[in-house]
């Protein structure tokens, strides 16, 4: 069987069948990987919307596909600034070394992880263009570093910040860690998500509901009825 491949200057290969596609590309297992030159086979498991084990960046179950988000970091999968993703895959990641113990450390290396696919499609210049490029397992990056606006709607009521949201994701996420959210990269990251999607009805979100601008930087949701 031929295969699709996408190969990194680091020695990884990804590859998928070269007659999968949808759910073929995303879910299953991926015999004939490389990840920084070490053989392997990488498995998706598809998980179902709002599903507990995938949590993002709030501690919350925000996965719902279609729904709008954003990695923290502010950048696509290869490292490019931009904006506001929607939510097309979701599942978990593992990845089996074959036997080998002296394998590299990363997503899904050592237990299975929750992962989500976001497309950029509103992001000129951005990663994916066409209605399908999104659709191979080597564009899963970790739930916990993607701020869902799901999670914003369900956590937040009063008049909130993007400033507030990055320090709830330090609460929650533990001190233990050498990083802050509250730092501009990743405020300027939820500010593109909130900025993209305020004044718009998100029919994708549990619940109705409208996000407001109140004044600068600034934003209140207006729940529907």
């Amino acid at each position: 069987m031929t295969r699709a491949m996408m190969r990194a200057p680091t020695g990884s290969i990804y590859s998928v069948p070269e007659d999968a596609t949808g759910d073929a590309r995303v879910y299953g297992r991926f015999e004939g990987q490389r990840i920084l030159g070490t053989p392997c086979t990488i498995t998706v498991e598809r998980l179902e919307d709002a599903d507990p084990r995938a949590l993002d960046l709030l501690r919350q179950p925000g996965f719902r596909r279609m729904g709008a988000a954003i990695h923290i970091s502010g950048l696509d999968p290869f490292g490019k600034r931009t904006g506001p993703g929607f939510i097309r895959a979701l599942g978990l990641y593992s990845i089996d070394w074959l036997g080998r113990e002296d394998h590299p450390g990363g997503l899904g290396c050592t237990t299975p992880e929750p992962v989500a696919i976001l497309t950029w499609d509103g992001d000129a210049g951005g990663t994916h263009h066409r209605r399908d490029d999104w659709q191979h397992h080597v564009h899963y990056g970790s739930c916990s570093s993607i701020l869902t606006l799901q999670s914003v709607a369900d956590l937040f009521s009063d008049a909130f910040r993007a400033e507030d949201v990055c320090q709830r994701a330090d609460e929650v996420q533990g001190r233990s860690r050498c990083i802050t959210y509250c730092e501009p990269q990743h405020i300027r990251a939820v500010r593109r998500l909130l900025d993209t999607h305020a004044g718009v009805q998100n029919n994708h979100l549990a619940q109705r509901a409208t996000l407001r601008r109140v004044r600068r930087w600034t934003y209140r949701w207006e729940r529907g009825q």
